[in-house]
């Protein structure tokens, strides 16, 4: 990420970004293992209570690596909790925004770059997702966490995906950065096989 979009990165902010889902790997894992009797669900199919469970594991996992890890990370997901006045996103949210406040004030980063680095986290969340996903072509990507209220508002860059490439129309990242994902994926006959995804930001 070039600093002129979202500023200089600390080294425990990558760290949030790249392990904030960890609290996903035991679901996960359990879905790996089911598959071979059917397609496992969307995380966008997941009840509220075991979504704000896996959240709240991803939290205290930051929080085992430093304060600052463990309030990006709760902020991250307290926006893309829905306000849906469900009683398991209401609760998550309520206990998370108290919780938060002394980890902000004694992780010893001031609040405008704390909005930074949480706006870095959704940006690099959404970008994983849509390459995750298998689609191609041309999509628009806010230059702020895409599930904070002010995001239709933000400066935005357009990006094409596809045939292993990722462009920009304007600088974002380093020119010829190299991303590599492992997946695995439930074959025809029913066995799962490991794979891997690379795309080069042009």
């Amino acid at each position: 990420m070039l600093p002129e979009i979202f500023g200089h990165l600390h080294s425990e902010v990558i760290e949030a970004v790249g392990q904030h889902d960890v609290g996903w790997s035991a679901r996960d894992l359990a879905a790996l293992e089911q598959s071979s009797s059917g397609d496992p669900a969307s995380f966008l199919d997941i009840s509220a209570p075991q979504a704000t469970e896996a959240w709240r594991h991803s939290i205290r996992a930051a929080e085992d690596r430093s304060l600052l890890q463990a309030a990006l990370t709760s902020r991250h997901f307290c926006l893309l909790s829905p306000k849906d006045r469900d009683p398991a996103h209401e609760k998550f949210v309520r206990e998370e925004n108290r919780r938060r406040g002394e980890m902000e004030s004694r992780c010893g980063v001031n609040e405008a770059d704390l909005d930074h680095y949480t706006a870095v986290l959704g940006f690099c969340d959404l970008m994983s997702l849509l390459m995750c996903s298998g689609l191609e072509g041309k999509f628009k990507l806010p230059l702020a966490h895409p599930a904070h209220p002010d995001a239709n508002q933000a400066p935005f860059a357009a990006c094409e995906l596809g045939s292993g490439e990722l462009k920009f129309n304007r600088p974002v990242l380093n020119p010829r950065t190299m991303f590599s994902i492992d997946v695995w994926a439930r074959t025809d006959s029913g066995f799962i096989a490991s794979d891997g995804c690379e795309w080069k930001a042009e």
